[in-house]
């Protein structure tokens, strides 16, 4: 499973995050997954590739700052890859 990340943007009060996992299967790897993600996040997309029965989940989440949001992505328990707004990868 991959886990990749992009700030949405950064208004004067807020910052929305996106995280997207994908390139995983069954029923039983997604239900553990919503059920971690839907506590503090909300889902904005999911999709399914027929060809491989791969499943994606996109995710988004308001933080505070950019502090919290790396408080938050260090604590994940995978790996996460942070694309930044100049293209930079970010790992956590």
């Amino acid at each position: 499973m991959n886990a990749h990340a992009w700030r949405v943007n950064a208004d004067e009060e807020k910052y929305i995050y996106c995280v997207q996992f994908d390139g995983f299967k069954g029923k039983r790897k997604a239900n553990k997954l919503l059920k971690m993600m839907t506590e503090q996040w909300r889902i904005v997309a999911e999709g399914f590739n027929p060809k491989n029965s791969e499943l994606t989940y996109i995710f988004s989440r308001e933080f505070d700052d950019t502090k919290q949001w790396r408080e938050w992505a260090k604590q994940f328990p995978m790996t996460l890859l942070e694309t930044t707004s100049h293209g930079n990868i970010r790992t956590y």
